[in-house]
């Protein structure tokens, strides 16, 4: 099972905010959707998001290069798995497109199911292997859902429901 929380900001959340609460691991991260501002250029993952339907690849460190240079996450949709060989058994195991779809309804249910700002317990089948999925939308509502599995989950969604 996956935890999920979505909540609503009064200010503007931003990619490092979340990247600084989850606990360090070696993961592989896939990016589906991008757009932010910043102090670097942002259009090879833009671009490779959007054209890609396994999204833009990039390590834990890059990630965090990369959120550590946004001054503003528009949008974004990053998804976590413990390396490619899992992303390679998520990807293969359906048609072109399938992973971004899955993944997005798989933020729906979490959004429907949780009307109310908290926390709330999805089963997302086959996508359990994605360890961490991170949905910035419009600046300011963020659902971030996290695989139990993760060492430290719950003081991850803890740290969370603080910012």
């Amino acid at each position: 099972m996956s935890r999920g929380v979505e909540g609503k900001s009064k200010r503007c959340i931003e990619l490092i905010d979340l990247v600084r609460v989850l606990p360090r691991e070696q993961r592989v991260w896939r990016v589906l959707e991008f757009e932010a501002f910043g102090g670097r250029e942002f259009s090879e993952i833009e671009e490779g998001a959007s054209s890609d339907v396994s999204g833009y690849r990039l390590s834990e460190d890059e990630l965090l290069e990369v959120a550590s240079s946004v001054d503003q996450t528009i949008n974004a949709v990053v998804v976590a798995a413990n390396g490619d060989s899992e992303f390679s058994c998520l990807l293969g195991s359906g048609s072109s497109g399938q992973f971004s779809r899955e993944i997005f309804k798989c933020l729906e249910v979490v959004a429907e199911s949780n009307e109310a700002e908290g926390e709330v317990e999805v089963d997302i089948g086959k996508y359990e292997r994605c360890r961490v999925i991170i949905d910035i939308h419009d600046s300011s509502s963020v659902t971030l859902g996290i695989n139990a599995d993760v060492p430290g989950w719950a003081g991850t969604l803890s740290a969370f429901a603080k910012i």
